[in-house]
């Protein structure tokens, strides 16, 4: 013998949560924002867009995270930089062309 239960749905509760375009993320000792924007920039007469993560710590200059594609650059495809005694420096990744790195950080100059 077969049996069919009916079972009624629970009711649904939504929850309306706001989201911010900047993250903030607090922590015991500091307190750090992040912001993705896309910077337009020229290299060997050609027209580039990247995508670029400023994070501002406290009490530190900001660091820079730009994607690059593989048309660019052969090596690594992401670098961090920052302005340093107000000179712009790869902290980590692979060295780039000085050129490259001037047309990057004047697009990123110009969006600040």
């Amino acid at each position: 013998m077969s049996t069919t239960a009916q079972q009624k749905p629970k009711p649904v509760q939504l929850k309306v949560v706001r989201v911010n375009k900047e993250r903030q993320t607090n922590t015991s000792n500091s307190l750090s924002v992040s912001k993705v924007f896309t910077i337009s920039f020229s290299h060997l007469k050609k027209a580039y867009r990247a995508k670029v993560l400023k994070v501002i710590y406290s009490n530190t200059e900001s660091i820079y995270k730009i994607a690059l594609t593989s048309s660019i650059n052969n090596g690594s495809q992401v670098h961090w930089l920052q302005r340093q005694d107000g000179k712009w420096e790869i902290v980590l990744g692979n060295s780039l062309n000085k050129k490259l790195i001037e047309a990057i950080t004047n697009a990123i100059n110009c969006l600040e």
